[in-house]
């Protein structure tokens, strides 16, 4: 170990260790005994934190990295300058998840406006249901619902397609805007699902837990139950076609 007078640059280097092991989980080095772990400080450089835990940005490896420098002249000479750099990064962060947060939002608002199962929602209704409902992307062959399953909740394709069936026999091909998994919710006293639904082409899935449907106002709840009695008549009218022949 070099014989060097502590000054703030120690403090700094202490910061910069902490923060590695508040980021990765781990600190940097690992050893089994104090002269095995003092050799690892003076001669071994720890991996980076986006190494150990994946995500993180490239400015915290960089900052992280620098505050823990074996030689004390390549760490922050003080601590405004490494408060500084700290400050850019939370500022940048903050700015890009907004960005991000408002995009996603905005992208949904206009994913469900443009869906015939919502012709008839508000745009104040829209968002709610934005809120409220999570979004997945599946691959063809991805089974989504499965018969005998509690269903927890009803989904709407925002697109692609799927198909659904019952004891392998197929009942019915669904489109971009159609919904699935809505007869669990409108059945009170069998929630289980009737039937598979399975992914044919790539799709994105709109999921509505039934139990957050709490938390929307009266007026977007109506607007729910119309559009499914729109579609079970719908779906009783081309059931009657098929049977009578025409």
């Amino acid at each position: 170990m070099k014989e060097l007078p502590v000054d703030h640059r120690t403090d700094i280097y202490s910061v910069g260790v902490l923060m590695y092991h508040l980021l990765t989980g781990r600190l940097p080095f690992q050893a089994a005994n104090n002269f095995s772990l003092i050799y690892q400080i003076t001669t071994a450089t720890p991996p980076l934190p986006s190494h150990v835990r994946n995500g993180l940005p490239a400015a915290i490896d960089a900052i992280v990295m620098r505050a823990m420098a074996k030689e004390r002249d390549a760490r922050y000479p003080d601590w405004p300058s490494f408060s500084k750099d700290l400050a850019g990064l939370f500022r940048t962060t903050r700015i890009e998840a907004r960005k991000a947060q408002a995009f996603a939002d905005s992208d949904r608002f206009e994913t469900l406006r443009a869906l015939a199962f919502f012709q008839e929602f508000s745009d104040a209704e829209l968002w709610e249901v934005a809120h409220i409902s999570s979004w997945r992307h599946a691959n063809a062959g991805q089974t989504l619902m499965k018969e005998g399953e509690d269903g927890e909740e009803f989904c709407i394709l925002a697109d692609g397609e799927a198909k659904i069936t019952r004891h392998g026999k197929l009942l019915s091909v669904l489109k971009a805007g159609e919904c699935f998994g809505e007869m669990a919710y409108l059945s009170r006293k069998d929630q289980r699902r009737s039937a598979d639904v399975t992914v044919t082409d790539e799709a994105d899935i709109v999921s509505v837990p039934t139990a957050r449907l709490a938390q929307v106002s009266e007026a977007c709840r109506h607007r729910f139950d119309r559009a499914f009695m729109t579609i079970l008549v719908e779906r009783l009218s081309a059931a009657n076609l098929r049977l009578s022949g025409v």
